[in-house]
């Protein structure tokens, strides 16, 4: 009975058969009596082995009940050809669709072998479990570049199974032990890294086990894309007063500004020892604006005289320059930054590190040390910031100036200019890359 259950679960033509389509030739035994019903499975030879009919989990499960029944019995030949035909039947069903309904992953095969105490069945399912590598670079406009430190994933999607490895100073990763089973749901590969990411999909290489399989899959990492964002406070303090022989006059002002600008990566380019990148202007706007200039005049010419005071409030403040293009220069080793050049204020950093800045806009040439910071930006980027040269002064004069005479006689200027500056850099991110290989 043991014998023909089990013949019944492997391949009844009536629809309870765990394969369909399989034919078997029967080995006649000598000198002995026998009911072909009640032959083990080894008197028998496959004319044709047919195909899966069920789901692993459902045949395994029928194959088992008779198991059991024959270790209850202690049918030790009959508990071994169920053992086989398991083993047979999981090697010849696991992960694939039909019989199986896609839904489950690797994961749930191996789970099923170590449940039935398939040692053939692990091994097999642990073959197809191989080494993934390759190469992962970053187009930028300033050309294509290997990616240090990208975080590349591998995920069985079915099962939720991950495998991770950073990329090496070339761009090279390698991971081992990854599921490359060819019946399994297309995997996912990512490529994350701070200037933006990578995602495609690939089939499993592996029809049978192989562990020492190596597989290679490269990505593309195109930059994400961002806008530069410069915002300047200012306070810029005047002092000018003519001394001449017979009197004077001076000029004072202080005025406080904010302005904000926008600007986007038009190209880079890369050598040996530097990264340089070329932002284009899109916008530029006064945030906030005010000020005020004095002015006060004295002359005594004997029977002339001139004496006068005047206020001179700014107002309606517009932006005559923002700095068409910004510049800014990057080690290639460590990513520091060196420079900035925009127009007529050009920053880099003196013997002591400190940042410097050289105005040429005015005259006297002025430079100055004050704070200037990046206030955010992508995870990752080098400390640095851009400079932006502004002119927004547009001022309205009144006040009691009363003038019979100006001197052609010989006189001497003193001007005392003084200039603090704020700038931060942050970048907006416009859309990351999601699926780009």
């Amino acid at each position: 009975m043991i014998n023909f259950s089990l013949r019944d679960v492997e391949a009844s033509p009536y629809g309870f058969g765990v394969y369909e389509g399989r034919e078997g030739t029967f080995n006649i035994p000598k000198d002995r009596d026998f009911d072909i019903h009640c032959e083990p499975r080894s008197s028998f030879s496959y004319a044709s082995k047919g195909k899966p009919s069920k789901p692993t989990d459902l045949s395994l499960d029928w194959i088992d009940q008779v198991r059991e029944e024959a270790r209850w019995w202690q049918f030790s030949e009959a508990i071994n050809e169920a053992t086989e035909l398991m083993e047979e039947f999981y090697e010849d069903s696991m992960c694939k669709s039909p019989p199986n309904d896609g839904s489950k992953g690797h994961t749930y095969y191996r789970e099923l072998a170590e449940k039935y105490k398939l040692d053939r069945g692990r091994k097999f399912n642990k073959g197809f479990y191989g080494t993934i590598y390759g190469h992962i670079a970053i187009v930028t406009p300033g050309g294509r570049r290997p990616v240090d430190g990208a975080l590349v994933t591998v995920i069985s999607p079915l099962d939720g199974e991950t495998w991770t490895a950073y990329t090496d100073d070339e761009g090279n990763y390698t991971i081992s032990q990854v599921l490359l089973h060819k019946e399994c749901k297309p995997f996912e590969i990512t490529a994350v890294h701070e200037m933006g990411e990578a995602k495609n999909y690939f089939e499993g290489p592996l029809e049978k086990p192989n562990p020492s399989y190596r597989f290679q899959k490269n990505l593309e990492i195109k930059a994400a894309e961002f806008d530069l964002i410069a915002e300047y406070d200012s306070v810029f303090e005047e002092s000018f007063i003519s001394v001449e022989e017979d009197g004077y006059w001076k000029k004072e002002g202080k005025f406080f500004a904010k302005i904000r600008s926008v600007y986007r990566l038009e190209n880079a380019s890369r050598t040996d020892n530097e990264i340089y990148e070329k932002y284009r202007l899109v916008s530029c706007s006064l945030e906030s604006f005010n000020g005020q200039r004095t002015y006060e005049a004295h002359y005594d010419y004997g029977d002339k005289k001139m004496d006068g005071t005047g206020r001179a409030d700014i107002s309606n403040g517009r932006i005559r320059e923002c700095g068409a293009f910004l510049g800014i220069s990057y080690d290639a080793s460590s990513g520091n930054v060196r420079k900035v050049d925009q127009g007529d204020i050009h920053v880099s950093f003196d013997a002591d590190g400190k940042i410097v800045i050289i105005w040429t806009k005015k005259n006297p040439p002025r430079k100055e040390t004050d704070v200037l910071k990046w206030d955010h930006v992508f995870p990752g980027e080098p400390q640095g910031f851009p400079a932006v040269d502004h002119s927004y002064m547009e001022e309205h004069v009144f006040g009691n100036i009363k003038s019979s005479l100006i001197s052609r006689r010989g006189f001497t200027d003193h001007i005392v200019y003084k200039f603090s500056l704020n700038y931060r850099l942050k970048k907006e991110g416009k859309k990351q890359n999601k699926n780009l290989s």
